[in-house]
């Protein structure tokens, strides 16, 4: 007989091992910057005859410039007969698509010779964007550009003519002290603020650009002598000035000398970008990006011999540094043979990803240097031959202490596109459910770990003729397409290659996520919550891959004199990879409270229910999957008629198997548990826990996930949620039967025969009291207290 309870537990360590795993797998930006190889660095990956590793690109091409799109409004521009535009903007959705065709014959009136073709994801829904007038408006004589807000709404800006930092400062009302809108000339003191007309200052100094850091509640400026200032809000209508870092240039030369890329008179910083504190691990906090490539890390720490000259008035601020200077790659052939320098005015970074743009000698493209980590060289996944990148040959400043740990290594490709580069930015993904305090996590450059629960970094790159997003390819994106090449080619080695980059168990695990259909395969689907369509043809390449790679499982002895020899079982990569996949899956809410207290004083779900949603499918789709292929984790023919197969892998087949129902009962339990609160959430899961006792509503208020899943406080709290539900069923004079139905099918395993036994009884209770009839009265009682007998092994010994 198998015991549940256990069974939940042991496939709960399992999960919890490998969440550690997934948390040191990948070192963060930090760790790989501070890694033997010293102050500067430029290790890269570069294929520049092999398309798989570039950056998949889709490209919105309009060419012809009579009509133009931007988010739901179509623009129709008559280009030959003048400058007349006329728009429609009547719908609401995001236009996808827009196409010119002919129309078909007899269907329309003679006048009718062309149909304009609208493309919009129909049925999605999407938030309404309202735009209010509030009239704030302020008389300038400068050109404002490059505007940044802070979190508490304080907008600053530079101006263009004279290169001061202003703010649009505006309050509610107008009064003796202060204006309803005024712009406040922050670069210049006294009355000279109100004349911004006459505070020009140098052109090497004037404020090129502003960019806001919300997270740190600061603000950066970069002017034309790429000296960075920090500025800190501090009070109404005034700054702190933190730091100013200067001489940028010398310093880079100081942690990497020599290098061409490096030289005072070229050496110019065109792009300053926020890293997030969820990033890393680490402080490093600013990066600057030079117009030829050169990156530069900034860092509140000064240590391992870090230093730099800093001017400010900063008391009590943590000054930056700059801690890394990371090299562009010196492999990577341009296509016009390198006759014009660098030169990036536009760049984008997110999640340890660099694009950045730089002209072509032809006027009709453009080249995008994409860099992204490459995991197989600084990641520890399991690799069957590991080859560690080269460490560069870079003098060794300052005082960095050696580390085992690998140099940051990177993917650089470069891309053309269509015509000039305007602008670029990254596209906005919903963000995951942050992990509770003090739970491992993996780093953001995890993205074997982040693949099968969100979708895939993309960047929007606006130029003159239209829209191109670039889509950054991740590991199951390389295998599919390993896959793909083995159906029309025939050819092995490539799947032979990717398994040995990343190791047999992750690749098993991606097998599996491919073949069961994740939600978040196709980078080109918006959506979560519909199954990806993998033809049959490649699932049963997956399920035959799976099974090769796999292997066996193995049994080591262990000699105990004077005692039975016991022994361990190592499991194979099919078993590893289901824990694996399966772990990532459940990692959005495992360790997440399910009710965290709303506006309105009552608790809510924690988790929206998209995500539970997303979880569910892809968790059912896996078990199905199993389910219909139970061969997968059986020995083979051959292995079982092998009269050499001893006793010893016997008993590591029978451990793999235990541990598989294991993992495949606590997958069944996870389905009916997200089933159950997305049930408790319709029956507005708030008011159930106000209806509890207090002891239940403290009890309900620390429970977690994995706590509902797998222990029996979970399993005494979703009975007190349930039996709420039901008094509020009888107290409404409804029949329980269709709650417990709804339970039962959805969710067996929170409603046993005997809960339904005792839902009954106490809807047997209500009719008998309700009934004028002596007769129904007893019949409903006599009925009732059959069912509370019956019931009465669950029933807890105060209630009994």
């Amino acid at each position: 007989m198998v015991d549940f309870a256990a069974a939940l537990e042991n496939a709960s360590n399992v999960l919890n091992a490998e969440f550690a795993k997934d948390a040191q797998a990948v070192p963060d930006l930090g760790d790989t910057l501070t890694a033997p190889g010293g102050q500067a660095s430029a290790s890269y990956s570069v294929f520049p005859n092999d398309t798989r590793f570039s950056n998949s690109t889709t490209a919105i091409d309009h060419t012809k410039p009579c009509y133009y799109y931007y988010y739901h409004k179509l623009f129709l521009w008559d280009y030959i007969e003048g400058q007349e535009i006329s728009s429609f903007v009547d719908q609401p959705d995001v236009i996808t698509n827009v196409a010119l065709v002919k129309p078909k014959q007899g269907l329309f009136i003679d006048e009718i010779n062309s149909i304009l073709v609208i493309c919009t994801p129909v049925g999605s829904k999407r938030r309404e964007i309202k735009l209010y007038a509030t009239d704030f408006t302020v008389p300038t004589d400068v050109e404002m550009t490059s505007v940044a807000g802070t979190a508490d709404g304080r907008i600053f800006m530079a101006g263009a003519q004279d290169g001061s930092l202003y703010e649009l400062h505006y309050q509610e009302t107008e009064s003796w002290f202060g204006k309803r809108v005024q712009l406040i000339n922050h670069s210049v003191g006294g009355m000279s603020s109100l004349l911004p007309r006459f505070s020009m200052s140098s052109s090497d100094y004037r404020i090129v650009s502003v960019v806001s850091d919300l997270s740190r509640n600061c603000f950066y400026t970069l002017n034309g002598k790429s000296n960075i200032s920090i500025y800190r809000p501090d009070g109404e209508k005034s700054l702190q000035h933190v730091q100013t870092i200067s001489n940028i240039s010398k310093l880079a030369q100081d942690k990497a000398p020599g290098s061409p890329a490096i030289t005072p008179a070229t050496f110019t910083i065109v792009g300053l970008h926020v890293v997030e504190p969820a990033e890393l691990r680490s402080g490093i906090q600013l990066l600057a990006i030079t117009s030829n490539g050169v990156r530069l890390y900034f860092s509140p720490s000064g240590g391992f011999g870090y230093s730099s000259y800093v001017s400010g008035s900063a008391t009590g601020s943590r000054q930056l540094y700059l801690v890394h200077v990371r090299l562009p790659p010196p492999n990577l052939i341009h296509p016009d043979e390198h006759t014009q320098p660098y030169r990036q005015p536009n760049s984008c970074y997110v999640d340890g990803v660099t694009i950045a743009a730089q002209p072509g000698d032809a006027d009709a493209t453009d080249y995008i240097l994409c860099m992204s980590p490459d995991l197989t060289q600084i990641g520890a996944t399991g690799q069957l031959n590991p080859q560690q990148a080269p460490i560069p040959q870079v003098m060794h400043y300052g005082s960095a202490p050696m580390s085992t740990r690998p140099p940051l290594t990177e993917h650089a490709t470069l891309l053309s596109i269509p015509r000039r580069t305007w602008a670029m930015a990254p596209v906005i993904r919903p963000a995951p459910p942050s992990p509770p305090t003090g739970t491992p996590a993996p780093t953001v450059f995890n993205e074997l770990a982040a693949q099968f629960s969100s979708h895939p970094r993309q960047f929007m790159i606006l130029t003159n003729v239209g829209l191109t997003f670039l889509v950054k390819r991740r590991a199951l994106d390389y295998l599919k397409a390993d896959i793909e090449e083995l159906q029309l080619e025939g050819n092995v080695q490539p799947l032979m290659e990717f398994r040995d980059s990343f190791g047999r168990d992750q690749t098993c695990a991606m097998l599996l996520g491919l073949a069961s259909g994740n939600t978040f395969l196709d980078p080109t689907n918006p959506s979560s919550s519909t199954l990806s369509a993998v033809s049959p043809d490649m699932v049963a390449v997956a399920k035959q891959v799976f099974y090769d790679f796999g292997e066996r499982p193995t049994w080591t002895e262990r000699i105990i004199y004077g005692a039975d020899n016991q022994g361990t079982a190592t499991f194979s990569g099919r078993r590893e990879g289901l824990a694996l996949y399966l772990a990532r899956l459940v990692w959005p809410i495992w360790k997440s409270k399910i009710t965290v207290v709303g506006p309105s004083g009552q608790q809510r779900s924690t988790i929206p229910d998209s995500i539970l949603d997303s979880i569910q499918k892809n968790v059912f789709s896996l078990k199905d999957f199993l389910d219909k292929n139970p061969h997968l984790f059986q020995s083979s023919p051959t292995d079982a008629g092998n009269a050499r197969t001893g006793a010893g892998e016997q008993e590591a087949w029978k451990a793999e198997q235990t541990s598989v129902a294991e993992l495949l009962m606590l997958a069944t339990r996870t389905i009916e548990a997200v089933a159950f609160v997305l049930l408790l959430n319709d029956y507005k899961l708030g008011e159930l826990v106000a209806k509890c006792d207090a002891e239940t509503q403290k009890l309900i208020a620390g429970l977690t996930y994995q706590d509902l899943i797998t222990t029996q406080n979970g399993m005494t709290i979703s009975r007190a949620l349930v039996n709420v539900i039901i008094d509020q069923q009888i107290g409404q004079q409804l029949s329980v039967d269709n709650i417990s139905e709804i339970l039962q099918h959805r969710c067996g395993s929170f409603c046993s025969t005997d809960d339904v036994m005792l839902y009954k009884a106490k809807e047997n209770v209500r009719k008998a009291a309700e009934t004028r009839s002596p007769t129904e009265r007893q019949k409903w009682l006599a009925e009732s207290l059959r069912l509370f007998i019956e019931g009465a092994r669950i029933l807890e010994f105060d209630k009994l």
